[in-house]
Parts: C-alpha cells; sequence; structure tokens
C-alpha cells in the first residue's frame, strides 16, 4: 500500500499485470493467510483505480498500445491523479476488467472463505465505486462479471475433485450445496442491491430483462433451495425498487411474474392419480416443489401489493390486473386439485397426502390477496367487479363442498383453513356497488342460503355473513316486496 505509487510510476500499464498477481496468489495453495491478503490487496487497487490514480486512462491505454506496437520509444510519465466518469470505452474496460472478472471467478472458490471474501470485495466495490460507472459500462459489468457467475449454479455439478495449482480438492455434496446455492443466494441478494442502487444508470442500460430472466429462470428451477432462492430475490427487486419504477419497469417486472407462475404450474393431474411409479416420480417431485414455488410467488405477490397500491402515481391500473388475473388462474387450479383431494382422501399416496396441505395454502392465500386486492379497487372502479363476483362465489362453493365431507378430520381442518377466504368473500361482496350486487343476487344468494344450511362453526364466518345480511341483503329484500 505505501510503495503502489512506484509500481505506477514508469509504467502505469502495469497495474494489470499486479492485478493478475494477486488474482494468482489468491487463487493459489499458499495457505489461507497469502490468499485473504492478495484480497484485500485487490480491493485497494479497486479504490485508487476509481479514485483516478493511475491518470488519465484513455492516454495511459493509447501509451501502452504504442509501445506494444513499436510505434514510439516513450517512458510513460508519472500519472497525475484524476477523477473520472467509466465508460465502456477499452480503455477504461482494459484497466476494470481484470480486476473485476478476476473476483467474480473467486467467488465460486472451493474455499468458504476466500469465496466469502471475494464477493464482498467484488460487491463492495460495486456498490462504492458504482456511481462513477456509465450506463454502457454497468451493462458490460452484468453481461461480463455478474450474469456469468450464475452459470455455475445453471450447469449441472456433481461431487467431484477440483484441481489447484497443487492437489486436489474434494468437494462433497453438502460443500456442493453450500457453494452453489449458498453464495448463489448471497451473490443475487447482492445483483438486485445494485440494480436498486443505481437503478437509473441500469435501467438506461437496458439491463433489467436480463436480470427479470435470470430471476425468473432460478425461481421456475425444480430444486427447491435454487427456486426459493429466485423468489427471494424477485421480491428483494420489487419490493425496494417499488418507488424507483416506472410504467415501463412496473410492466417489465409483472410479465416477469407471470412467466414465473406459469412455468411452476404443477402436474396436479399426477399428484392426484393413485398410481406413482419410478417413471412418474420424478415429475411428481418436480411438482411438489413447484406447489411450494407458487406458495413462495403469492407470498411475495402479497407483499408487492402493498408497494404497488403505495406507488400508483408509478405504476398503472393494468399492473395490478395482470397479476389478479395470475392469482385468480392459480386459485382456480389449486381449488380444483384441493377438491380432488377431498374426494380421493382415503386413496391418496404419501406423495399426495404431503402435497394436500400446500395445495390448501396455495388456494386460500391467492384467493384471499386477490379478494382483498378487488375489494379495496372497487372505491377507485367498477372495472374488476366481474372477477371480484367470479372469485367471489367460487370461494363460497368450496367451502360449501368441503363442509360437505363430515367423515374426515383433515377435511375438518381445510374448512377452517378456508374458513378466511369465505370472510374475505363476504367482506368483498360489501364492497360491490349497489347495483352490481344487485345484478348479481341471483348467483350469490343461493349460496348464501347454502353457507347458512350448513350451519358453520367458524365464529367469523358467521359473523360476516350476518354483516353481509344487514347491510347489502335484507335491504335489497326489502325493497323488493311490495
Amino acid at each position: 500500500r505505501e510503495h503502489f505509487h512506484y509500481i505506477i510510476e514508469t509504467d502505469t500499464v502495469a497495474f494489470t499485470d499486479c492485478v493478475n498477481c494477486l488474482v494468482a496468489f489468491t487463487n493459489s495453495e499458499a495457505g489461507s493467510e497469502v490468499c485473504l491478503n492478495a484480497l484485500a490487496f485487490l480491493r485497494f487497487c479497486a479504490l485508487k483505480l476509481a479514485e483516478g490514480a493511475l491518470g488519465d486512462l484513455e492516454e495511459t491505454a493509447a501509451t501502452e498500445k504504442q509501445l506494444a506496437d513499436g510505434i514510439v520509444d516513450v517512458t510513460p510519465s508519472k500519472a497525475a491523479t484524476t477523477t473520472t466518469c467509466f465508460t465502456d470505452a477499452e480503455a477504461h474496460t482494459y484497466f476494470w476488467f481484470p480486476l473485476l472478472a478476476g473476483l467474480s471467478e473467486l467467488t465460486f472458490d472451493p474455499r468458504s472463505e476466500i469465496r466469502t471474501s471475494a464477493l464482498e470485495v467484488l460487491f463492495d466495490t460495486l456498490k462504492f465505486h458504482g456511481g462513477s460507472f456509465a450506463p454502457g459500462f454497468w451493462s458490460r459489468v452484468y453481461s461480463r462479471i455478474l450474469f456469468p457467475i450464475f452459470d455455475h449454479v445453471r450447469a449441472d455439478i456433481a461431487p467431484s475433485a477440483i484441481r489447484g495449482d497443487g492437489e486436489d480438492y474434494e468437494v462433497s455434496a453438502a460443500d456442493i450445496d453450500d457453494w452453489l446455492y449458498g453464495a448463489c443466494t448471497r451473490c443475487l441478494e447482492l445483483v438486485v442491491d445494485l440494480a436498486v442502487q443505481f437503478h437509473e444508470a441500469i435501467v438506461e442500460a437496458d439491463i433489467m430483462p436480463s436480470l427479470l430472466d435470470l430471476i425468473c429462470g432460478l425461481s421456475t428451477r425444480s430444486h427447491e433451495q435454487l427456486a426459493a432462492c429466485g423468489v427471494v430475490a424477485f421480491k428483494r427487486l420489487l419490493i425496494n425498487g417499488a418507488p424507483l419504477m416506472q410504467p415501463k419497469e412496473w410492466q417489465q417486472c409483472m410479465q416477469a411474474l407471470k412467466k414465473a407462475f406459469s412455468l411452476t404450474t404443477p402436474d396436479y393431474d399426477l399428484l392426484t392419480t393413485s398410481e406413482i411409479d419410478e417413471s412418474n416420480k420424478s415429475t411428481a417431485n418436480a411438482s411438489l416443489v413447484r406447489i411450494k414455488t407458487q406458495l413462495l410467488l403469492v407470498s411475495a405477490a402479497c407483499d408487492l401489493f402493498q408497494q404497488v397500491i403505495e406507488s400508483r402515481e408509478t405504476s398503472n391500473a393494468d399492473t395490478i390486473y395482470v397479476l389478479l388475473d395470475v392469482l385468480e388462474e392459480v386459485h382456480t387450479k389449486a381449488a380444483r386439485a384441493g377438491r380432488t383431494f377431498r374426494e380421493r382422501a382415503s386413496d391418496l399416496t404419501q406423495l399426495a397426502r404431503e402435497a394436500k396441505p400446500l395445495v390448501l395454502a396455495v388456494e386460500v392465500s391467492a384467493a384471499a390477496l386477490a379478494l382483498r386486492t378487488l375489494a379495496t379497487l372497487q372505491a377507485e372502479t367498477q372495472e374488476r367487479s366481474a372477477q371480484l363476483v367470479r372469485m367471489m362465489n367460487a370461494a363460497l362453493e368450496n367451502y360449501i363442498h368441503t363442509t360437505e365431507i363430515v367423515t374426515d378430520a383433515d377435511i375438518r381442518e381445510d374448512a377452517q383453513g378456508s374458513a378466511q377466504v369465505v370472510v374475505d368473500a363476504l367482506e368483498a361482496a360489501r364492497a360491490l356497488s349497489e347495483a352490481t350486487f344487485q345484478s348479481n343476487i341471483s348467483t350469490t344468494y343461493p349460496l348464501l342460503v347454502a353457507l347458512i344450511r350448513r350451519g358453520s362453526k367458524q365464529t367469523e364466518v358467521t359473523n360476516a355473513l350476518s354483516d353481509l345480511f344487514r347491510e347489502r341483503v335484507g335491504p335489497l329484500l326489502a325493497r323488493s316486496i311490495p
């Protein structure tokens, strides 16, 4: 550190040789102390480069080319410290990218302390100095440095020996899980945080679609931890980035979320069959993972809706409508599968029994979120009244069907789990305009009567039903009597 200026005093381009040397030391078998010290020096090199210690990079790169071509015989002068904005010009990437690429490769070093430190140095460098990066530079950082990190995750890696300079590292399955999925989770969080911190430059560089594709791809994997990693990153991007997003970014995010829901649709028909053998067991297990992923996606959507409502100035109605349509489809499929599970309760496979409460959770959470959001929107617009009525009636029908099966304790538990959705449906009905409620009473009233006949033991259902009859049904019937 004290003698850094001697490295670049007579030959500024020696900086890249210094960086390559430090990366080699970090990647060697010299011992953890030496490797970690090399990483610390790489951090220092990034600091000096960002501070402009190498002087005018355009001039430095031009001099280096002349020397390499033998055009002139010149001794580079001592670099003058300058502050610069780094662009995607070759002169800038020539000095930055060996350092960033070296750190990127080290983030998946088989030694835990090395990859953790490399990850910290890489993202600290980008976080602290990213304000000096132009959109074009960020585009190259994401395409050449950050996105390739996840190529390790996309590949199918089995326990193996990874050769170092001295001897092989034996990597177990547990180490690989920690290596790939542990590092992947943290790395993806940091990638998303950069996109939020430098949102304007990232959007201008058109990086958002590629970032969403990456997150969506991870969210739809059949590996449970990887899928969860992708969903958490999705949620992190949408929640933290909500105040910064414009309508175009909102639309991109909603389409990506819609795609994630579509690609994680479980094979419910397979799970409800009585025959799962070796030929379809893998697909059945993948469907179980997809159910868990959809439950996470609905949870993310729940948090997102609050952000969308608070960011109505930068979002638009279509943003909400896209997600409402997705939630209705998710609920419809899960409700249909749940009904089949209940009808075949005594003939379910072990895998189906494991999936059954998860399917109910997806059904309940998707319906509850959609109904509450639709009810909230009624104060602003009646545009989605038909969807509200459709989902409200579906929720009532599912609950009535569930309570009709009273021979199984699990079914009674299902009814208890669905009670909150009924409450949401009844409260949503009260949010409808008088004209809309009256025009749909012919389809809703028989369901309300059936609900009364079932004599629900859930106090909250009884109270919600009582409120609806007192405020809406009773006055409507009174007006219809001559």
